[in-house]
């Protein structure tokens, strides 16, 4: 008994480990050259879908976690970013990894961090074509006006001025 209750534990521990990182790790993200279609809802109740991107050079999706504390230490970082970006024709989604399950904890992160840029909340195909192949958070993906992913995919927390840099160098390529 003692032996599986200390598997069991360390299972836990290493999918928690693994569920929020600072550090660069792997993603399997590198054959998805398109978002997939979606329509989701964001946390404000607002429909979500593909056509978000159309109207902005380059969009930052910021895949997060609630139970991630990196991810919401940036927070408050990406809002700073997209104050500042979004007249630059950049804008910053935030999506809810495990936003299915916590919605209403989500929410409240959110309004403690002070964020008002859009973060949607996944449902059951957007986590088979989408979140499901996302190994840990937070995540960047850097998407264009047609959907299709651009840049490299940034793993693990940064800094407003590191993701802005990012974001620039992005922006150098993206017409």
């Amino acid at each position: 008994m003692k032996k599986i209750v200390s598997f069991i534990l360390i299972l836990v521990l290493g999918v928690n480990i693994v569920g929020c990182s600072t550090k660069k790790e792997q993603a399997s993200l590198e054959d998805l050259k398109v978002m997939p279609q979606f329509e989701l809802k964001s946390v404000n109740g607002d429909k979500v879908n593909n056509e978000i991107f159309k109207d902005k050079k380059l969009t930052m999706l910021n895949v997060w976690s609630t139970g991630c504390g990196a991810c919401i230490e940036e927070l408050p970082d990406l809002q700073a970013l997209h104050t500042e970006m979004k007249n630059k024709g950049v804008n910053i989604i935030g999506i809810v990894a495990d936003g299915i399950n916590n919605e209403i904890y989500a929410l409240d992160i959110l309004r403690k961090s002070g964020v008002t840029f859009v973060n949607i909340i996944p449902n059951e195909k957007f986590v088979n074509d989408f979140v499901g192949r996302i190994t840990v958070v937070p995540v960047s993906i850097f998407v264009n006006s047609k959907g299709e992913i651009v840049g490299e995919i940034v793993i693990g927390s940064r800094s407003k001025e590191g993701y802005k840099k990012i974001i620039e160098e992005i922006l150098k390529n993206v017409q």
